[in-house]
């Protein structure tokens, strides 16, 4: 138990900064520092650089033929856990509401990878946290550019190869392992790392500020009353990395054990709160686009709690 206190505090702490990045993105929202346009900016400037920066930076390393099949385990925990989101999101959610039905069942499923996951996995787990981390976010990517599409836009959305393949998360992905299984990442000239080093930096920052500036535009009094949110959050933020977390539990009592740096970096993805991109979708395709600003901003304050006891519990038991 002292231990388990012990993995909470130190993940707290690191959630706290992150708490504080917000604080100062709903002070920065409140006093009108920022709008809808700048908060759009800097939001392109993550999804565009910042994240691949942030991803490709963890690659620039030596070959290691360990880190790669790590990454595959992670690659196929990643679609697991996205599996079982799915499995909650439509056993549980069942609304009348045909709108609501898709932006919740859309909230469970897609957790804030990017944004909330990447800054905690390396703040706690460093530069391989991010590289084993980086599999969830392609695995993301990829599921929301097909069921994501077809869940908002319905069933005669067109898929093509070009949007699975051209979104920012899987370049990133792709660049950082041609240059990892070419080895060529130690080599690089140093200014090009720096560079890339600098840019990854913003990906802490300037998300959770983004964040702190959309909490400062909804009403939380009226999220926490409105009935229809509370199922998808405790099914994003408590039912399904409980599973999860379950499920990787009972894998350590196999043959088949993963290691903890590797569970723990899945675990970190699995326990974030609801996708920003939710609400992205939601004004796209003229969905509850309200519902989806409440469960969003709601989300990501209860996360503050419940993502450091997932952590320090994967860190505890796995």
């Amino acid at each position: 138990m002292t231990e388990l206190i012990k993995n909470f505090g130190a993940v707290a702490a690191q959630v706290f900064v992150l708490f504080i990045l917000i604080a100062i993105g709903f002070i920065c929202g409140k006093t009108k520092l920022i709008n809808d346009s700048i908060s759009k900016g800097l939001s392109d400037l993550v999804l565009y650089f910042a994240t691949p920066a942030v991803i490709i930076n963890s690659f620039l390393r030596p070959f290691d033929k360990a880190m790669f099949m790590k990454l595959m385990i992670a690659f196929a925990i990643s679609i697991v856990f996205h599996l079982v989101s799915g499995v909650i999101a439509y056993t549980l959610l069942k609304n009348k509401d045909n709108d609501a039905k898709i932006v919740s069942r859309f909230g469970v499923i897609f957790s804030n990878a990017g944004y909330m996951a990447l800054p905690l996995q390396l703040a706690i787990l460093g530069n391989d946290g991010v590289f084993l981390g980086s599999a969830y976010v392609v695995i993301f990517n990829i599921a929301l550019w097909t069921y994501g599409l077809v869940l908002f836009g319905g069933k005669e959305t067109k898929i093509t190869a070009t949007k699975i393949i051209f979104n920012p998360g899987v370049i990133a992905i792709t660049v950082g392992m041609i240059i990892f299984l070419l080895g060529i990442g130690a080599s690089l000239p140093s200014p090009i790392r720096s560079a890339v080093g600098h840019v990854g930096n913003l990906n802490t920052p300037v998300p959770m500020i983004i964040i702190g500036y959309y909490l400062s535009k909804s009403k939380i009094i009226t999220a926490i009353t409105d009935k229809r949110i509370w199922l998808p959050i405790i099914s994003r933020l408590v039912i399904s990395p409980a599973i999860c977390l379950a499920l990787l539990f009972l894998l350590q009592q196999t043959p088949f054990a993963i290691e903890n740096k590797i569970a723990v970096s899945c675990i970190v993805a699995v326990s974030a709160p609801c996708a920003a991109v939710t609400t992205v979708f939601s004004a796209k395709w003229g969905r509850d686009t309200a519902l989806s600003v409440k469960l969003v901003s709601l989300s990501t304050l209860l996360s503050i709690i419940t993502m450091p006891l997932y952590v320090a519990l994967a860190q505890q038991i796995l």
